[in-house]
């Protein structure tokens, strides 16, 4: 059998629990070269610069594929050392 709580839990405190959990707005900035909006302490996205230096090259970027896979499986990848792995 699961464990339960031993007392319930009052309004309040549940609630005082639960004042944390809303989300919060993200803060943008406008970016000093092109204006467009920005995460503060971050390069902008727009225009690859950052505290007045371009650190970005922003064509390279928009070359790029836009969907790559967020994890890559390793299952067909060689095995070092010759060995053979089974899956149990």
């Amino acid at each position: 059998m699961p464990p339960h709580p031993k007392r319930k839990l009052s309004k309040g405190r549940r609630d005082r629990r639960r004042a944390n959990d809303a989300l919060q707005p993200v803060h943008l900035v406008k970016c000093k070269q092109c204006g467009s909006m920005r995460l503060p302490h971050h390069a902008c996205p727009d225009c690859g610069t950052y505290n007045g230096q371009t650190v970005l090259d922003v064509e390279e970027r928009s070359r790029r594929p836009a969907s790559r896979p967020a994890v890559r499986s390793v299952a067909h990848l060689p095995q070092q050392g010759g060995e053979q792995t089974h899956d149990l």
